[in-house]
């Protein structure tokens, strides 16, 4: 068995082709997923429950091996028959995003950190609405007009399958992008199956990324060339 952790985005463009993939070329591994915010895998990383994790930070725990693998870009995120944002609008500063009613996570989540972070660099304050940390649930409440959210490209790779339109606006005077992580327990620890699920979850990605079926998210490798 290896226990893989993805946060709720990072499951939805990767989760099963994953999971297929491991079934396909390693019938005799029992491959457990986890799905969770990035805070409760990372404690669970240090607890030693997981094998692998996606996390958005670096310094999760020291003892454990962190590799960069994906950026993603964040979006204001709004349905397509939305009013708050001009139809012709394609792009946004940070300010008039800031002024949207905003659904986002709680402030343990560390897409909140990283949105409030740019938000303090410029003195702004965003107006939020509401906060929510069930992803499928936060999607619901942006489409039925509640507010916008600010998201990757990822949160709403499975919405299509819904019938739902959404609107990815970039925010043009901010570098919202955040960078992923495929945490492994040190070598010692780690087993060849758990190590053959990491290969696996690396290629899987960039398999995605290649076909164009993730958008917003770039290899570090092309992001460093």
């Amino acid at each position: 068995m290896v226990s893989v952790g993805l946060p709720a985005t990072t499951s939805s463009v990767l989760g099963l082709a994953l999971v297929r993939r491991v079934r396909e070329r390693y019938p005799g591994i029992m491959l457990n997923v986890v799905e969770g915010m990035s805070g409760h895998l990372g404690q669970m990383m240090r607890m030693g429950q997981l094998d692998l994790a996606v996390l958005f930070s670096s310094d999760v725990a020291s003892d454990l091996i962190a590799e960069a693998f994906l950026e993603e870009q964040l979006f204001l995120i709004l349905p397509k028959h939305s009013t708050l944002v001009a139809p012709r609008r394609t792009s946004l500063t940070i300010a008039e995003a800031a002024a949207l009613p905003l659904i986002l996570p709680t402030g343990s989540h560390g897409l909140r950190r990283r949105i409030s972070a740019e938000l303090e660099q410029r003195n702004l304050s965003a107006q939020i609405v509401a906060e929510i940390d069930s992803l499928s649930l936060l999607l619901t409440c942006v489409y039925d007009g509640m507010g916008a959210t600010i998201k990757p490209m990822a949160a709403i790779y499975l919405e299509r399958e819904r019938g739902r339109k959404w609107r990815a606006l970039a925010i043009s005077d901010a570098h919202m992008r955040r960078r992923n992580y495929l945490y492994s327990l040190p070598p010692e620890r780690l087993s060849t199956a758990a190590a053959a699920v990491a290969a696996e979850l690396k290629d899987t990605a960039h398999r995605l990324l290649e076909s164009r079926a993730w958008t917003g998210v770039e290899a570090i490798s092309a992001v460093a060339a």
